[in-house]
């Protein structure tokens, strides 16, 4: 039950004294380790260990309203544009995108299977293959694609924290730069970037287990927008545009259809091959062992329904600005409507959070 008693909602409790007082004891050069069931915590420790019953909370909404938090999100129309611009319209690309999700959910499924069924995390399930000390170097390497991705990840998320300051003072676009053209990046883009890795940077702080409410709030909000952009796509191109209605034409010399179907499909595996490593890390926290075939179905169809969404957006883009566009934040910055950049902005900000946990 929630406390609302006065003492919680005190002036108090904000003061700087009572914060320091709260966030020093957490403060440490090296993080302290607790024992779990063995006492060598190098080994065990309550991170480690299975988890307990009482804490297994996640049901089948729960992991749908993940997968829905994930998939639509800027990796996915990053992904999608590398199987177009190998020549493929949209009639040609959904297909390559629904097997691309169907494989890829295979081995997650098998993965995630072992996670609900043993309640243990990568770390752990990796073990059993590679051995104690055989494990580190899979951990490490899975650390460094994480790591990867939360780079990529933060100048996008930057860059639609822009947008949304844009929205909100326009004279945010005369932000003085002072970088040069070089760097790849506006001192404001920069500016943005750092604010918003520091935010997620406290997010990573904050258990698996209790991001169940934030994938669930995901789960409502950007879909919606998903939605919005593809009907707005679809009613101002009369149908879709060139990329739904033209006809395929291979741009790469060296590879015909074939070979190019391949090399998409490589790409759309890509996106959610490291997920399918370590997705008993989330998988653990199943309240009935991941039980029918949800996970089987989730990543093909949300993935290839959320995959129309950038292909008629970068098509309308096209037809009204005459360039094809497949960054979003781009997109997003032609708006001329002020609240529409904010939400939709910010709406994709917020489905970037926690993606990098992949």
């Amino acid at each position: 039950m929630v406390n609302f008693s006065k003492d919680r909602f005190s002036p108090k409790r904000l003061s700087p004294k009572h914060i320091k007082a709260k966030i020093e004891p957490q403060l440490h050069w090296k993080v302290p380790m607790e024992e779990g069931v063995y006492q060598d915590s190098r080994w065990s420790n309550p991170d480690l260990d299975p988890v307990k019953p009482e804490d297994r909370t996640w049901g089948a909404v729960d992991y749908w309203a993940y997968w829905t938090s994930d998939m639509l999100a800027p990796p996915l129309a990053s992904t999608v544009s590398s199987v177009m611009s190998l020549g493929f319209t949209a009639r040609e690309t959904i297909p390559i995108v629904f097997c691309g999700f169907a494989l890829c959910s295979g081995a997650l499924t098998l993965t995630g299977k072992m996670g609900a069924r043993y309640s243990i995390p990568f770390p752990v399930l990796v073990r059993s293959i590679f051995g104690m000390y055989g494990s580190y170097p899979v951990i490490v390497l899975r650390s460094f694609v994480a790591a990867m991705w939360t780079a990529i990840l933060c100048v996008q998320a930057g860059d639609f924290l822009n947008n949304c300051l844009t929205a909100i003072w326009p004279s945010f676009a005369n932000f003085p730069n002072h970088l040069p053209e070089s760097a790849g990046i506006t001192s404001a883009g920069l500016l943005c970037f750092f604010i918003y890795w520091i935010f997620q940077t406290i997010l990573a702080c904050m258990p698996i287990k209790k991001l169940r409410i934030l994938f669930l709030i995901k789960g409502v909000v950007v879909p919606p927008t998903f939605l919005a952009l593809f009907l707005w796509a679809a009613i101002v191109t009369k149908g879709g545009g060139p990329l739904v209605t033209g006809h395929a034409k291979i741009t790469s010399t060296y590879m015909n259809t074939a070979y190019s179907s391949l090399t998409g499909l490589n790409a759309i595996i890509g996106l959610f091959s490291s997920m399918a490593v370590n997705f008993p890390d989330f998988s653990r926290f199943s309240k009935n062992n991941l039980k029918g075939y949800n996970q089987f179905f989730a990543l093909p169809v949300i993935g290839t329904l959320g995959a129309l969404t950038p292909i008629f957006v970068t098509s309308a883009h096209s037809y009204l600005w005459g360039e094809f566009e497949w960054y979003m934040p781009a997109v997003i910055a032609k708006f001329d409507s002020r609240a529409a950049k904010f939400f939709t902005a910010f709406s994709f900000m917020l489905a970037t959070v926690k993606v990098w946990y992949d």
